[in-house]
């Protein structure tokens, strides 16, 4: 088990049944996780700041297969209100 078993980042441990029901609402958690390495990869390239769009694109040269855009965002704004991603501006995401 899991030191969180809250942490759904990783769910090859739960019967099938149960990851699709974690995974139906708005995609899946490795789409949010792809998100936040992005985000990670931004930060290291010295990028303090990203737009959407700029992290749409950067997942294409990544190969990264994102959900859609308005998708994209919802993840994002849920890491905002976790406090795992700040928005410096109102159209921009950083890592915190």
């Amino acid at each position: 088990m899991a030191a969180n078993p809250f942490d759904f980042s990783d769910v090859s441990d739960l019967p099938e049944e149960l990851r699709k029901g974690l995974t139906a609402r708005g995609g899946s958690s490795s789409s949010a996780k792809d998100i936040m390495d992005i985000l990670q990869k931004a930060k290291e390239a010295g990028m303090d700041k990203v737009t959407v769009s700029m992290l749409i694109a950067a997942a294409y040269r990544m190969k990264i297969k994102l959900p859609s855009k308005q998708t994209v965002v919802k993840y994002l704004n849920e890491a905002v209100e976790k406090g795992v991603v700040t928005k410096p501006t109102r159209q921009t995401y950083a890592l915190s």
